[in-house]
């Protein structure tokens, strides 16, 4: 009993201790008007930072017979939490909530995972490295985070220090209201879309349970995701995300899946397969109006509560505004294997996208013209230059070092055999365009009541006779004549044909 006793006693000598020492803590820190960490006078310190070259480690450049399959991360110069990840998981287990901290990387890295995963418990760091004191490293770290996160989740930050001593936190967030809300249930601010277009005619044999997807064959495992931004990030980084059971990301993953059962086979190249998910998206999904323009009026709407900002808005009401379109594309196409990023600048949002080494831009968004009261497929946004993007006045600072600049044609990609004879949709001749425009009405031999469109590609050279060759056809179905032509830099000119 007296042994009893006299351990009870010293138990209680250390406590009084502890907190005399967190107490004295709390003095350096109130002085700030900070938060108060935790006193590291006798903190477990967690040191298992991984080598440049260790698991975890950010990967090199993807050439042309690599893919996010593979679960290497193409982003070598972008601060990412996944090197560091069993560190701080680590560190938020232990008793005493202790890090070793011995770079400016790894503290910015630090920041984006607490935001990654919006975590609001305090969690204190050691900064080992020479530095005057933990704050002007954060604030270095914060900018260098912010300038290469492009996680759109936002947060409030509680930061504290004291020498080399720091602790960092989330003390709000806008996760925890993350696309819960639609504006237009009824869909009554939306354009009709074009029931037809000349695209790709898919059967695909993939299985209801297929599940090949080439996500799935990455050797690194992002856990724990529960909002379709995480899973964003998680594909778009090459990582095999681990939804958590019935979250809002195991949904949108599914449905994900589920669509690229129907319009995907494994036959495919990535070009087809990305034609597919952009043809997917402008013909199924209208976009929101309502939704930008109650965003653009009313100042006291979050857009971080609305569907048609995410994947959501996709896979959940067919119904988004760009950023929508770009997240669900950067989803669908790196369950593919096919890497893409989001890109905003000028109140807009696509993406580029990387085929056989090379970014291209890709918009779904703009897949759609808008004629009337209609919206139009058109292939003028698949897998242009930044240059082109720029000239349709719409330029972003997002991942200045992955830039579109390789030039390629879909027009020629596009083949179709009509009456034993090869062709594409690049138009040499009036004959030819005759053919095109034959073959998109032998496709749909009931053009809907919203039209049907077929886009064809004419050579600068061919363009003045292009006017000649349309007027000379005698085709009854060409009832609206043409939508204005789309130029590229070279001056080769893009048309859409609306056929009604």
């Amino acid at each position: 009993m007296k042994s009893l006793k006299k351990l009870l006693s010293v138990f209680l000598i250390f406590i009084l201790c502890l907190a005399v020492s967190v107490g004295g803590a709390a003095c350096e820190f109130s002085k700030h008007g900070l938060s108060v960490p935790f006193d590291y006078t006798d903190t477990e310190i967690i040191d298992d930072t991984p080598s440049s070259e260790g698991e975890g480690g950010e990967a090199g450049g993807v050439g042309e017979d690599e893919n996010i399959g593979e679960g290497e991360s193409y982003f070598t110069d972008n601060i990412r939490f996944y090197r560091y990840l069993e560190t701080f998981e680590n560190a938020r287990n232990s008793f005493f909530h202790g890090l070793n901290v011995n770079s400016l990387e790894m503290l910015a890295a630090f920041i984006e995972y607490v935001n990654f995963y919006g975590i609001k418990t305090k969690i204190d760091l050691t900064i080992r490295y020479s530095a005057d004191d933990f704050y002007s490293e954060y604030e270095k770290a914060r900018e260098l985070y912010e300038s290469s996160a492009h996680l759109i989740i936002g947060h409030a930050a509680s930061v504290g220090y004291s020498g080399k001593t720091g602790s960092y936190r989330i003390t709000e967030t806008d996760a925890d209201t993350l696309a819960t809300k639609t504006f237009d249930i009824e869909k009554e601010h939306v354009k009709a879309q074009t029931e037809y277009a000349l695209k790709m005619v898919i059967e695909s044999e993939r299985a209801e349970d297929y599940d090949g997807f080439k996500i799935n064959s990455a050797n690194k495992v992002l856990p724990n995701i529960t909002n379709s931004e995480q899973l964003r990030w998680a594909i778009s980084n090459g990582y095999k995300p681990q939804c958590t059971v019935g979250s809002a990301a195991e949904k949108v993953l599914n449905k994900a899946k589920a669509v690229l059962r129907t319009i995907i086979s494994d036959e495919m190249d990535d070009i087809t397969k990305l034609r597919a998910i952009y043809e997917w998206l402008a013909l199924n999904v209208q976009y929101d109006n309502f939704a930008a323009d109650e965003l653009r009026e009313n100042e006291e709407l979050k857009a971080s509560e609305y569907d048609a900002w995410y994947a959501e808005g996709v896979f959940d009401n067919l119904k988004a505004v760009c950023e929508g379109y770009a997240k669900a594309l950067i989803i669908m196409a790196g369950l593919e294997g096919i890497p893409a990023i989001l890109l905003t600048g000028n109140m807009h949002a696509w993406n580029r996208v990387m085929i056989g080494g090379e970014w291209y831009v890709v918009d779904a968004t703009h897949a759609d013209v808008h004629v009337d009261t209609r919206e139009v497929f058109s292939y003028g946004s698949f897998m242009i230059t930044d240059a082109e993007k720029t000239e349709r006045g719409y330029t972003s600072a997002d991942y200045a070092d992955y830039a579109a600049t390789t030039e390629f044609n879909i027009f020629e990609n596009i083949t179709f055999t009509y009456n034993e004879t090869d062709y594409d949709l690049v138009i040499d001749s009036a004959a030819e365009l005759k053919t095109v425009l034959e073959y998109a009405k032998s496709l749909n031999p009931v053009i809907g009541e919203n039209g049907c469109t077929v886009d064809v590609f004419v050579k600068q050279e061919n363009y003045a006779e292009f006017g000649f060759w349309k007027e000379r056809l005698d085709i009854r179905f060409l009832y609206h004549n043409t939508l204005s032509p789309d130029y590229d830099l070279s001056g080769n000119a893009r048309y859409t044909f609306y056929l009604k």
